[in-house]
């Protein structure tokens, strides 16, 4: 916690200190760490009309208030019924996120059968950079090493197998898309 934020906390409104207990102190650091996020989140939010306006195609209101939901919390579980675009909902959070430098590197994990689907609506909503991760260990390694910026999209089983390139790719976001095959 920053030092001055804790000294100040020190001081009851009285002028009297509050007494020093081990406890509070995590506690309190991590309030702070809550507030810091809830605060990058709204200035996040500040940014976000500008950078959905990139989007290729609009968002219907229930997508953009999930996205708006994502976007001010740092992290969401999507559980919409089929067919209300959940997929469209991950794609225009990672845009924005993007768009407003908050994110360099993202790890888009889903289901082998779904990458090539993820790929066509990635084409049709965002113009950020994204790659199907697949083929021999070889190529895989180098798709990792060869990625500075942008999406990767990898299957669940291709994480297993790629664990430690994956580390070293150190990605700034991981979306799970059928989460429950983590």
């Amino acid at each position: 916690m920053d030092r001055d934020l804790r000294c100040c906390l020190a001081d009851g409104a009285d002028g009297r200190a509050i007494p020093d207990d081990p406890t509070l102190t995590p506690l309190l650091d991590a309030e702070a760490e809550r507030l810091r996020l809830h605060l990058e989140g709204c200035e996040l939010v500040a940014d976000l009309d500008a950078a959905l306006a990139t989007l290729k195609k609009g968002l219907y209101p229930y997508q953009r208030q999930g996205v708006d939901r994502f976007l001010s919390s740092g992290c969401l579980l999507l559980a919409d019924d089929m067919g209300l675009a959940k997929t469209v909902q991950a794609i225009a959070s990672c845009h924005a996120l993007w768009h407003t430098g908050r994110v360099r590197r993202c790890l888009l994990v889903v289901p082998a059968p779904l990458k090539p689907q993820w790929a066509r609506e990635w084409q049709l909503f965002t113009d950020a950079p994204v790659t199907i991760v697949d083929g021999s260990p070889a190529e895989r390694e180098a798709t990792y090493a060869g990625t500075d910026r942008g999406f990767l999209i990898v299957n669940y089983e291709l994480v297993l197998r790629d664990l430690a390139q994956i580390h070293a790719w150190s990605p700034n976001m991981i979306v799970l898309d059928e989460a429950q095959w983590i």
